[in-house]
């Protein structure tokens, strides 16, 4: 069962991507504050472009890369001046430099071995452009086990969804089935997805920025001073220039 595909995409492109919106003026603030003279916006495992839409009303030239097509083709419609490739966050390659890359919504944690998330996270390096933020966050143990232990049934106009999370803090792997009913004239379709991710410690996700070369940065009383990323029982966010 893959992930992100054609039912679930609409899906999530109507009734979950609007999540966006909200957090999107804080998303906009650290970017602003961390590269004030940013004009370049890449979005990492960009789903059905929503971040991309808004960083290009806020005057952005934006790439997004994804590795699901049909989230990909919601993307092409809700962010058209975007550049968009289907490639994997751990090999992807766009032209240039950029001065904001993002990677949100856990969407690392869907790379379930260290090792891919530290060539991730070099890629990213390696396509930050000097004097270029990056923002990303990642699910913790504390994150996976507070929020993933469930069974929800999502109703809205024309689909149901039934989630269904696990999570096994031995192996460090949350699971999310999805069994959804799309509605198609008089009859209904069914869908099913797997959702695997694997939650990642603190200290080595810090240990692999601190070896690339990244520092960490936090908006306190008006100014930027160089601290640590904010935590959570939701998880990690990171903002992080290059030294």
């Amino acid at each position: 069962m893959s992930a992100y595909g054609r039912d679930f995409a609409a899906i999530y492109d109507r009734a979950w991507s609007p999540w966006t919106d909200r957090v999107w003026p804080a998303t906009l603030r650290l970017a602003r504050l961390s590269a004030p003279r940013g004009r370049r916006w890449l979005d990492l495992c960009c789903g059905t472009g929503g971040l991309l839409k808004l960083a290009a009303r806020a005057g952005y030239e934006t790439a997004g890369i994804d590795l699901s097509a049909h989230q990909l083709a919601f993307a092409r419609r809700n962010a058209p001046r975007a550049l968009l490739r289907r490639q994997d966050a751990r090999r992807f390659a766009v032209p240039g430099r950029w001065d904001v890359i993002t990677c949100m919504y856990d969407s690392l944690n869907y790379i379930v071995t260290e090792r891919g998330v530290g060539q991730a996270l070099a890629r990213a390096k390696r396509h930050l452009a000097p004097g270029g933020v990056l923002l990303f966050d990642v699910n913790t143990i504390e994150s996976h086990e507070a929020f993933w232990h469930h069974t929800d049934i999502e109703r809205n106009p024309g689909s149901v969804l039934v989630v269904e999370g696990t999570y096994d803090r031995r192996a460090r792997l949350g699971r999310i089935g999805i069994t959804g009913f799309v509605k198609r004239g008089p009859l209904w379709r069914r869908f099913d997805e797997e959702h695997l991710q694997r939650s990642y410690r603190y200290g080595v996700i810090e240990g692999m920025l601190r070896r690339l070369g990244f520092r960490f940065v936090t908006y306190e009383r008006g100014r930027l001073s160089f601290r640590r990323m904010t935590r959570s029982r939701r998880g990690l966010l990171f903002v992080c220039t290059l030294k």
